[in-house]
């Protein structure tokens, strides 16, 4: 019964990001200012307090597996982006919502930093060394989060470094624009051993009981083709 009931709650949720397309739906958030933090319009895993850690450990990652070009999907507003030493790196951020991208290519486009607006649900992203795809999925629905990682995949890029929740038990569907916490160590994912981690020990995190196990989880994209 209760596989029975999964799979109708799995049609439920795929009729409805339908109904609603997922870049009319991360617009609305968008506009509406969702997430309700007075810093960054794409929440608070995006203060500079909630990245600290992440922002050093990003160049350690770039010089181990020398990385040179970054693809940061999504993007968001860059807020804690643009304190993260690229030194040598060529920065693109993509992402779905239009005010976003103008309003990033205002204030830091420049000859090794290019903004984009792409649904990456639907559509291939520029290639790059990695691809860093954070605080995202979880938004995703299984089936959705499957299409995102297969255009990863697609567009040729040798890395991808994702947000997964290791003591998550179980991976939720939900709808697209919804959140859960997200396992690829477990079903529907069922990845394998990550290249590299990354424990965010954001204070946001640790101080928030549900989010306290968040960690990066580094893959080659050619090791997934079999598991999308």
């Amino acid at each position: 019964m209760k596989k029975v009931k999964k799979k109708i709650r799995t049609v439920i949720n795929f009729t409805k990001d339908f109904i609603i397309p997922p870049k009319k739906r991360f617009n609305e958030i968008y506009q509406k200012n969702y997430w309700g933090d007075s810093e960054s319009i794409s929440g608070p895993g995006s203060r500079l307090e909630a990245t600290e850690t992440l922002r050093n450990e990003l160049k350690i990652l770039f010089n181990k597996f020398k990385i040179k070009s970054l693809v940061d999907a999504p993007c968001g507003d860059f807020n804690w982006m643009k304190l993260v030493d690229l030194e040598g790196v060529d920065y693109t951020g993509v992402d779905i919502v239009d005010d976003i991208i103008s309003n990033n290519i205002k204030l830091y486009a420049n000859s090794h930093k290019n903004f984009y607006c792409k649904n990456f649900i639907s559509e291939i992203v520029p290639q790059g060394d990695l691809i860093l795809c954070r605080d995202c999925l979880p938004h995703f629905s299984n089936y959705n989060v499957k299409k995102a990682i297969n255009n990863f995949i697609l567009s040729d890029s040798t890395y991808l470094l994702t947000s997964s929740y290791p003591e998550c038990s179980e991976n939720l569907d939900i709808i697209t624009g919804e959140w859960r916490k997200i396992n690829f160590n477990i079903k529907p994912f069922n990845f394998p051993k990550p290249l590299y981690v990354i424990n965010e020990k954001s204070p946001l995190t640790l101080e928030n009981g549900q989010n306290f196990d968040k960690y990066l989880y580094l893959y080659k994209l050619s090791d997934l083709k079999e598991y999308i």
